[in-house]
Formats: C-alpha cells, structure tokens, sequence
C-alpha cells in the first residue's frame, strides 16, 4: 500500500510541471524533418517555424542558412499555401484569432485582445528575441507556442526585423478587387496584432492540425 502512495505522489508531482498548453507529440514536413507541436484549446499548431525548403518562394533571412535551423524559413503567399504536410494547414485568419481570443479569455474586449502584453509574453519563445524583449517580472512562452522572431523579406529582397518581429501568414485576404494582399499576424515584444501585406513578402509559417 506505501508503494501506491508513493507512485501516486510521482505521477501527481509529474504533471506539476508540464507547462500550460505543452504537447508532447510532433509533426513532419514533406521532406521527413520533425516539428514540435502544441495543443492550445481546441486547436493543435506547429511550436517551431516551418524549415521546408520549397522549390521556390521561400528562403533562408539574408541568405543565410544558420537562421533558418533557428528561425525557420521564410515564405510567399503562394508558398506557404503549399508546404504544411497532409492532415495540417495553413491557419486562416479566425483560427488565428481563436488562438488569441483563448488565450485572453479574461478579457472579452475585442479591441485589447492585440495590445495585451500578458498574451505576448505567453506566446514568444524563451530564448531566440533581442535581450531587450524580456523582463524579470514575466513568465514567457507559458502557452508552448514559442513564437520565433524571424523577421521579414520585403519584395524587393530585402530582410528585416530578425530577433524583434515574428510574422505570419494566414490563408484569408483582403477583400478588395485586387487581391495581391493577404492578411498576416505578427508579434513583437509588446503586441500581438494583424495587418495586410502583399503576397510577394517573406514571411514565417506555422501550421496547425485539420479538425477530427
């Protein structure tokens, strides 16, 4: 009977410390390389940044391969639509927002949900952002999402942000007649927010899992 006891206090004292959100499982891009992934809510993403390396429209911040084994890689629209394996996609726009609106089921007010630092510090990674993005007085990455800060590639070539932006992209567009712009969402060390962008920039992809 003692050794049930004991058992039982080791299980119980096992799941203190398995972090807000963490999901032990994983997921391969279509080249076989292993991802994290994460169960928040309902909703299953990727914990790292997609690193496929896609016949076109994706690369590596200034060329450089050492960030994309940090940071992922970097991707058009078009792309994106395209490298997240079977049985994931690209999020939408509202898978995105559920994302955040979970994590800040304590405030219902819409318009604080992309301006609320408590979301941002349980979304970036705990190690990867600029030294200035973390304070002692926070707790970073409780969600398991470990957002990386993979910066930009602007249409014409050039990067930017590297270590201070993360940026996104979501399948859903701006719904105007031309439609060169798709809605992306993006972090940094103090906001969580969603912007438009033309489908030509660079920028970082997260899957999530298809529903049951």
């Amino acid at each position: 009977m003692k050794n049930i006891y004991i058992i039982f206090f080791l299980i119980i004292i096992s799941f203190a410390f398995v972090k807000c959100g963490t999901d032990t499982k994983s997921m391969k891009d279509n080249a076989g390389k292993e991802y994290k992934t994460v169960k928040i809510g309902k909703q299953i993403w990727m914990a790292e940044n997609m690193d496929y390396k896609a016949s076109n429209g994706s690369w590596c911040y200034d060329e450089d391969s050492l960030y994309c084994e940090k940071y992922g890689r970097l991707y058009t629209w078009e792309t994106a639509c395209t490298v997240c394996p079977d049985g994931w996609h690209l999020p939408s726009a509202e898978e995105w927002e559920d994302l955040i609106k979970y994590l800040s089921a304590k405030n219902p007010n819409t318009e604080q949900l992309f301006i609320n630092e408590d979301i941002v510090s349980s979304l970036i990674s705990e190690i990867g952002w600029d030294k200035k993005t973390y304070q002692s007085n926070k707790v970073y990455n409780k969600s398991g999402f470990a957002a990386l800060p993979g910066g930009y590639r602007y249409y014409d070539g050039k990067y930017y942000n590297l270590g201070s932006m993360g940026i996104w992209w979501s399948s859903s567009k701006l719904n105007i007649s031309e439609d060169v712009y798709r809605c992306v969402y993006f972090i940094n060390n103090k906001t969580v927010g969603r912007d438009f962008v033309s489908a030509w920039y660079g920028a970082s992809v997260r899957c999530v899992k298809d529903s049951i």
